[in-house]
């Protein structure tokens, strides 16, 4: 799980960059007076993504000013998981415990292939807490800083824009204090439409669906008629799962505030209230150069939410290998001052270290030459005292020869006859073979042996076999010779 939670301030300039499967957004802007002003917009769209996504971002990068900003990644609503979850407790510390252990269940990965964190969204009833839990794959992680990382952009903060799209929502006063219902809030973006419920100013319910303007313009009614069900399907789960929730209305925003027509097809299909809302109506100035065109397409409500208000950020998903070069570099940064008399002091030993290394060197080759000359005598004591373990296990009584003999004496019938016994003290191991007059006397004789406590593994050495010349029964039998306690 994610644990930065160092902020940005209200009101300072931020670069925000968002890519998609097909296009890039970057915003150079700030809040200010519950407004935002961009400085700066590139938006462009990119067919084949990768190397060509990079070389168009690159290009964008080139002109645009990034010094003294913090710089917003902004995750695209269909890269991450969200779920709304209500946690039985309120403590902070056994919360975080709860959503690190419900974060590996949410999603069929395991715990090193994720990235989580979440925000607190209110407590509905008394000891229970409602969270908002964000989950994002390592992989697509990774492959976001590192066209960043190309780019030479550091990230501060790594952002999803489903928080951003909140902010906005706030900023643009689309539900006042007195409004008793909540809102449902569709955000119509290039390859994916966000959709949210919104009560209590925080999100409770959350969907990405996976239609967004570049197929609604190419298709419109076919394309209106399947967003219709959708949302129809969404609406119907939340009340289900919330049945005191009033939805009041539905707010239109991105790129589908910007379809004629559209929002009156929702509201039929829907019998809901939809109203209409440009994402720029938040927005006091706009770089003059922004076409018309591409906006069509597109949608900026989760940049301008993240430009209003960075400092309500809650979820960041930095990894932590960034988040620690972060804090070397800074530890880097505010060691400098002291690092220049360190360096002094350096210089003024120097001598004396590059003596002392020769030194050490010197020293170390004389050991090395030393041991390679007691090898052999090393070898030959690690031998002896092999020889001298094996001695003092087997000098034990209990598996000297004679009593070997004695223990396996009386375990022999009368019919049978004992021809070789092989004793190995070296591999502890025994060997026995000879005859009897019945399958039972050898029978006998692999029972006895495996009842004695000087004896295991009793094994048979190939299957009894009858003698035609004798008439009697052969037998072969491997036994392993028991270590003393």
């Amino acid at each position: 799980m994610s644990t930065s939670k160092r902020t940005i301030g209200a009101g300072q300039p931020v670069a925000i960059f968002e890519v998609g499967q097909d296009a890039f957004k970057i915003m150079l802007a700030c809040g200010t007076r519950g407004q935002v002003v961009v400085d700066d917009l590139r938006l462009q769209k990119v067919e084949g993504g990768g190397a060509a996504l990079a070389e168009a971002m690159a290009g964008a990068v080139k002109g645009m000013n990034l010094s003294r900003r913090h710089v917003i990644g902004c995750l695209p609503r269909q890269v991450v998981n969200i779920r709304t979850l209500e946690l039985p407790s309120t403590n902070p510390n056994e919360i975080v415990d709860m959503v690190d252990f419900q974060a590996a269940k949410q999603t069929p990965y395991s715990r090193e292939e994720i990235l989580s964190d979440y925000r607190v969204i209110g407590s509905w009833r008394e000891g229970y807490t409602r969270v908002m839990l964000v989950i994002v794959q390592l992989s697509a992680l990774r492959q976001y800083f590192y066209l960043l990382d190309k780019l030479d952009v550091d990230v501060d903060w790594m952002a999803v824009s489903s928080e951003g799209i909140l902010n906005w929502f706030r900023l643009a006063g689309a539900v006042k204090a007195a409004d008793a219902g909540a809102a449902a809030i569709l955000d119509v973006d290039s390859q994916c439409s966000d959709f949210m419920v919104v009560a209590g100013g925080d999100v409770v319910h959350s969907r990405c669906i996976r239609l967004g303007a570049s197929r609604i313009l190419a298709s419109p009614e076919a394309a209106w008629n399947e967003l219709a069900q959708e949302l129809r399907l969404l609406l119907e789960t939340c009340r289900t799962e919330q049945p005191d929730l009033n939805l009041a209305r539905l707010i239109l925003t991105g790129a589908g505030a910007r379809m004629s027509g559209l929002n009156d097809h929702l509201q039929a299909a829907l019998n809901l209230s939809v109203a209409v809302q440009d994402e720029t109506s938040s927005v006091r100035k706009m770089p003059a150069a922004v076409r018309y065109g591409i906006l069509r397409g597109l949608s900026l409500t989760s940049l301008i939410g993240l430009a209003g208000a960075p400092e309500s950020l809650q979820i960041n998903l930095m990894p932590n290998s960034v988040k620690l070069r972060r804090n070397l570099v800074d530890r880097v940064g505010e060691l400098a001052g002291a690092s220049m008399a360190a360096m002094a002091l350096l210089a003024a030993g120097s001598l004396f270290v590059v003596a002392e290394y020769f030194f050490q060197r010197q020293h170390q080759a004389d050991l090395k030459a030393q041991a390679e000359r007691l090898e052999p005598q090393k070898r030959n004591a690690e031998r002896m005292c092999a020889i001298r373990n094996i001695v003092r296990e087997y000098r034990n009584p209990g598996s000297a020869m004679a009593n070997l003999l004695a223990e396996i004496h009386p375990l022999i019938p009368a019919d049978l006859y004992l021809e070789t016994l092989e004793i190995d003290l070296g591999k502890g191991r025994a060997a026995l073979s000879g005859s009897g007059g019945s399958m039972k006397d050898a029978r006998s004789l692999m029972t006895g042996l495996g009842n004695s406590t000087l004896f295991a593994d009793v094994k048979e050495d190939g299957p009894l076999r009858k003698d035609a010349r004798s008439d009697r029964f052969k037998f072969k039998v491997g036994c392993a010779l028991e270590k003393p306690k």
